[in-house]
């Protein structure tokens, strides 16, 4: 596959133009891309017609082989379709993952078994970034010890490691990530967009006008060179609208997206449109309580349907200000 291609299959997955990638013929070159965006379109917009489960989605455009890749998201999907984390990765050695020879299938596994980890209920957020930063200092101690000139080959780990960063709000390990990705490694053509992103991540934590600025000029172009209708790009632009206090910016995007046809009303993607709608109203102050609460319960019951009403971080935010409010009127009422 050229450059150019692998280059396309990464922006693809990236801006959540998932179905693109799914249309792809596999091979060595596309099945980590592909099958993460068989996965992802499944969680993000919902199943297809055709498919009752992910496993059922997934055997009809991937093949499984005796491969660690194949077993690692064989692991994947049945945890997304059972809810089940028992005995979540049973039969699989992190030792065996990295003496694997080639660093790219490292890099690949390695991202896998942690997104698996991730879904383990037994581990904090905190416990799976401490296993997952550890692991990634070692392969960067031998990587810098090695001295060679190839191109960097642990992106994907790199930038999970740095959404779960940016999760549990460590931002001085983000700026860290960053600063090591355009100072210390060379990174191919193809993984910029990930470093790009992690740059607006940032941007965006912080109160630098400057960073702010970087972010909103890479989602524009995002948005400019988007084809069709992307929600996830859309989405992005409606909270850096938001962020910077542009309403009626926003409230176009809003209306634009409302008006499509092929609008899925299931999936995460669909979420997190509630929940920027639900932030445009509270922050406009319009006092359109009717429609807040409207919206809530809808964002309550995709939630439900999803099976995300413990991760959705708006609906924990809610449950834990609840809490708090209840801790402190039972002290005084």
């Amino acid at each position: 596959m050229s450059n150019k291609s692998i280059y396309n299959v990464k922006k693809n997955y990236y801006t959540g133009n998932y179905k693109e990638n799914t249309q792809l013929d596999t091979d060595d070159a596309t099945l980590y891309y592909k099958s993460l965006s068989i996965i992802d379109n499944y969680i993000n917009n919902g199943p297809s017609t055709e498919s009752t489960d992910l496993k059922t989605e997934y055997q009809q455009l991937i093949i499984s082989d005796d491969s660690t890749l194949s077993a690692l998201f064989d692991k994947y999907i049945t945890i997304v379709d059972s809810g089940s984390d028992e005995g979540i990765l049973d039969g699989v050695d992190m030792k065996d993952i990295l003496s694997i020879e080639d660093p790219q299938t490292v890099n690949y596994a390695l991202t896998l078994y942690f997104k698996i980890l991730l879904k383990n209920s037994a581990l904090s957020l905190d416990e799976v970034f401490k296993s997952i930063s550890q692991v990634y200092k070692t392969l960067i101690k031998d990587l810098l010890a090695a001295n060679n000139d190839a191109l960097y080959p642990y992106m994907e780990l790199t930038f999970l490691l740095g959404q779960i960063a940016s999760s549990l709000k460590n931002w001085d390990y983000l700026q860290g990530l960053i600063e090591f990705l355009n100072g210390k490694v060379d990174l191919a053509s193809e993984d910029e967009i990930m470093l790009s992103f992690l740059e607006l991540i940032y941007g965006v934590s912080s109160l630098d006008t400057q960073s702010k600025e970087s972010g909103f000029y890479f989602v524009e172009d995002l948005v400019f060179n988007s084809s069709g209708n992307n929600l996830f790009v859309n989405l992005l632009m409606i909270n850096l609208q938001l962020s910077n206090k542009n309403y009626e910016e926003a409230e176009q995007l809003i209306s634009k997206i409302k008006s499509e046809e092929d609008l899925s009303q299931v999936g995460v993607f669909y979420e997190y449109f509630l929940i920027a709608q639900i932030n445009y109203y509270l922050q406009v102050g319009d006092g359109d309580k009717d429609i807040i609460q409207s919206l809530r319960e809808e964002l309550s019951q995709v939630c439900e349907l999803n099976g995300t009403t413990d991760r959705n971080p708006y609906l924990i935010e809610q449950k834990a200000l609840s809490a708090s409010f209840d801790t402190i009127t039972s002290k005084y009422l």
